[in-house]
């Protein structure tokens, strides 16, 4: 958001902008998102962030601030025999093979604050379209296969 007026308030995802449109903005404010599997991959994303902030151009000045959201669920063993032992179970319900998805292109969990204390897993609803937006979709009529495998999963971990 730029202008030469600017009132920036991303806590309620709004703000307001108004100026001439034959100037340079003398004002910008940018509110972006961060994804990353690890800590050391945010720490290095947010380092290179910060050496490009402060080699602004001449007459130029920047500034960068970074606020924690959720925090990374790195792939573990630990991850990896869960998703095995759910692959395994969906196999002898006859529902197939389960494999999972590249971290790298999902989002963020809620599972994920958990995660550097358990072995998790993540995405194990019913599939849709158009996540968080507008005119989204969910398939509910997986929702029945998918507790019958959860309970057999969830049994095979206990027993």
């Amino acid at each position: 958001m730029g202008g030469s007026e600017v009132n920036a308030n991303f806590e309620q995802q709004r703000g307001e902008a108004s100026g001439k449109t034959n100037i340079i903005s003398p004002k910008t404010f940018v509110n972006g998102d961060l994804r990353f599997l690890t800590e050391e991959q945010k720490l290095k994303a947010r380092n290179t962030m910060r050496k490009i902030v402060s080699e602004s151009l001449p007459g130029a000045k920047a500034t960068i601030n970074f606020q924690d959201g959720i925090p990374s669920m790195a792939p573990t063993k630990g991850n990896e025999a869960l998703a095995n032992i759910l692959s395994k179970t969906s196999e002898d319900m006859g529902l197939g093979k389960v494999v999972p998805g590249n971290p790298g292109s999902r989002g963020a969990g809620d599972i994920s604050y958990v995660a550097a204390y358990a072995d998790c897993l993540d995405g194990l609803g019913a599939s849709g379209r158009g996540a968080h937006a507008p005119g989204e979709t969910l398939n509910s009529k997986q929702f029945p296969v998918l507790m019958k495998r959860a309970t057999v999963f969830i049994y095979r971990l206990i027993n």
